[in-house]
């Protein structure tokens, strides 16, 4: 709930209205250098650096890597750091695809763990401000006809009609608020949005039994 408020005092800092939030004007606001580079840069594991964060300078770099999705998600992760405070613990820190999948915290992770989780639903909430995307996500039901039938308006299984109703509104949402389907997903799930009740993979991207069938060749060569 702190972080909550906290993403939502910012958005309305710079007059958000709808659709995607402007990351670069929240860097300008909090007097944040954003640097956006080209190069590729890999961390002691062999994992490609997504972005980094230097609080001495107050600066975040971001290692574009042509999916302007996971760099915005990337931009807002380490906006998250700075406005949490997280400079207190670090000098500097570094993002690499598998902290932006970071939302749980095991009873024994270190303290880095928690950070990185932090940082990512404030992330979350900046990307996808709370009353909007309630709202947006009323309209995109409506267009789809989705309604409440006892399992919640949000549901989807592995028929191939729910799942192509609910396709359609993830990309759709995925669109208006320059997101990734995953991220988007995520989104509904912690506000409890969602009811996923598919056997064959939980995420937006998943095939539905129709796409599988009509990719299988029943009469080979």
């Amino acid at each position: 709930d702190d972080i909550r408020a906290f993403a939502t005092e910012i958005v309305e800092a710079i007059d958000y209205k709808d659709g995607p939030v402007d990351l670069e004007k929240i860097c300008s606001v909090m007097e944040l250098k954003l640097k956006l580079s080209e190069k590729v840069a890999f961390d002691e594991d062999g994992k490609i650096i997504l972005g980094s964060a230097n609080f001495e300078r107050n600066e975040i770099e971001v290692n574009l890597h042509q999916n302007k999705f996971r760099e915005r998600f990337t931009i807002a992760h380490e906006i998250g750091h700075f406005c949490l405070g997280h400079g207190l613990y670090l000098r500097s820190e570094t993002v690499v695809e598998q902290d932006l999948l970071t939302d749980t915290e095991r009873p024994d992770s270190f303290n880095l763990t928690r950070l990185e989780l932090q940082a990512n639903l404030f992330a979350s909430e900046l990307i996808f401000p709370n009353k909007i995307f309630q709202i947006a996500v009323s309209v995109a039901c409506d267009r789809h006809d989705m309604i409440d039938i006892g399992f919640g308006r949000i549901y989807v299984d592995d028929n191939e009609w729910n799942y192509k109703r609910y396709n359609l509104m993830i990309s759709e949402l995925s669109e208006y608020f320059l997101a990734s389907k995953k991220a988007t997903e995520y989104r509904l799930k912690r506000l409890g949005l969602l009811n996923d009740q598919r056997r064959f993979g939980n995420s937006s991207v998943a095939m539905s039994l129709g796409d599988i069938f009509s990719r299988i060749d029943f009469n080979p060569q």
